[in-house]
């Protein structure tokens, strides 16, 4: 009489019904953690703004007028003003010295990553993209912090598939343009 050692055929099948049960758990954790996983999309390094190009041109230009408000500012006697037309001088010059620095973006599918900063898709409102003359810039916005917008170069990255990917996510604004003093600037290069 071995009634010990083998449970009944029934108890058998419950065992195994047990088991499967416990083999689709763990298939759907394995699938949950792998769709929380987080995957690169896309990545690239760019600038963020355009490099212009100043020729002879604009610094004669830019010189005379500068010389000649200076002359102004002196003839009507405001040495205050013309000591904040030099420092404004100083500080274009130091802070255009050299060319934009080059930053990277990481695009996930929970989010993106601009120079180390991490923003999830749900901090996000939407993009948009600005075609200039010879570069595609790319902006992010943002609904929270103090920089509510991202804006870096597209450099050699198809645009066509940062659309893809980014509709994925977050919608287009199609519909949005230059600001006015970004127009400004790029018209003066300054």
């Amino acid at each position: 009489m071995d009634t010990n050692t083998h449970p009944p055929q029934d108890q058998n099948a419950e065992l195994l019904h047990g088991q499967d049960v416990q083999n689709e758990d763990v298939e759907a954790q394995e699938f949950e953690e792998q769709e929380e996983q987080e995957v690169a999309l896309l990545y690239w390094e760019a600038p963020s703004k355009v490099d212009h190009k100043r020729g002879r041109k604009w610094y004669l230009i830019t010189g005379f007028l500068i010389f000649a408000l200076l002359f102004y500012i002196l003839y009507i006697g405001s040495w205050s003003f013309a000591m904040v037309l030099g420092l404004l001088v100083l500080t274009y010059s130091l802070t255009h010295r050299h060319a934009p620095k080059s930053r990277e973006i990481t695009i996930t599918n929970r989010g993106f990553s601009y120079e180390n900063v991490y923003t999830t898709w749900q901090q996000t409102n939407g993009y948009w993209m600005l075609q200039g003359p010879d570069y595609v810039e790319l902006h992010i916005e943002k609904n929270i912090g103090p920089n509510k917008e991202v804006v870096i170069h597209t450099a050699d990255i198809d645009i066509a598939l940062i659309r893809q990917v980014l509709s994925m996510f977050i919608p287009e604004f199609q519909e949005r343009k230059e600001r006015i003093l970004d127009t400004f600037t790029r018209i003066l290069k300054i």
